[in-house]
This record gives structure tokens, sequence and C-alpha cells, in this order.
């Protein structure tokens, strides 16, 4: 390899430790705000964009948060205790449970999209909107390659079939 695309890589790898510091310091700045955790914040976002009709399971959750079935199904317990989540029985089989967001937890989740949608524009405020799609397929391209390079899916299961149930919307939903 020679210097030039190593010193590439390396700025890439900072640049991606500097963002995922960043963001993490973000959601914990937003939660505080709005008295909650950020895998409520995680959690909520993701039954809110598998919608009213999504298929979203605790092993779903688990997979998206990218955490243990356990820590999900405890997650999940503190939400319906709350009255943001709900469980539902699917048809067909009485064992299995979906979730889906109360009407409490779907107001928790307009209050988040608002939030973030805030956060955005002042982030982005000198950005085009060609800088913007650039951005986000060189983003969504770094996820996909690093995801190749780990094993892990780029997105996970729940969150393409969540994009599926919207119509219009991309088939790529990041968690």
């Amino acid at each position: 390899m020679d210097d030039e695309r190593a010193e590439a890589q390396a700025q890439i790898i900072g640049a991606m430790e500097r963002m995922g510091r960043l963001l993490r310091e973000m959601s914990q700045g937003v939660a505080k705000d709005h008295a909650s955790t950020r895998a409520t914040m995680a959690i909520a976002r993701l039954l809110d964009g598998a919608g009213e009709d999504g298929e979203v399971g605790v092993g779903d959750v688990a997979e998206a948060l990218r955490v243990d079935i356990s820590v999900a199904s405890r997650q999940v317990s503190d939400l319906v205790t709350e009255g943001l989540v709900e469980r539902t029985v699917v048809d067909g089989d009485r064992r299995a449970r979906h979730l889906r967001l109360t009407a409490a937890g779907r107001a928790y989740a307009d209050e988040l999209r608002a939030v973030m949608q805030v956060k955005a524009e002042i982030t982005f405020a000198g950005w085009s909107v060609d800088e913007l799609k650039v951005a986000a397929t060189t983003l969504d391209h770094l996820v996909t390659s690093v995801a190749g390079a780990t094993g892990c899916p780029a997105y996970a299961g729940a969150l393409q079939r969540a994009a599926a149930l919207r119509p219009g919307s991309p088939t790529a939903v990041p968690a």
C-alpha cells in the first residue's frame, strides 16, 4: 500500500472516530433535554420508522441496536412500563409479540423527529442540496464498506422491513 492511500485511510478512520463521539454526545444531550435515554430514543425512532403496521419484535430491536436480546428486552420492557410501547400478540403464534408505539410513544417520536430536523437544519445550514446528497451517498458507501469488512449487516432486518412498509421511503434506513 502506498503512503498516500494509507494516509487517506487513516484520515477516514480518524473522522469516523470523531463522528462516533460527536453523535454519542449529541444523542446524550437530546436524551437529557427530554428526560430520556439514548436507548429510548433509538427504539422509538425504530418503531416510528416501522409505522402503524410494522412487524418489529424484540429480536429486531436487538439487531438494529446491535445489542444482546436480553438488553433489548429489558429496554423494551422499560418503554412498555413508561407507556410508550405496547406489545401485541402475533396472529398464528401466541408466543410471539410485535412492538408498536402507543399514542404517547408516537407523540414522543414526533417530538424527536422535530428536534432532529432542527438540529439538521442548524448543522447543514451552509450546505447546498447537492452537497447534502453527495455526503449522504458517501456515508452510505462508508457504512456498506465497514459492514462488509466486519461481516455485520449494513442495516438490520427490521430497518429494511420498516422501509419497505412506508411507500416512497428509501430502502436503506439508518439506525
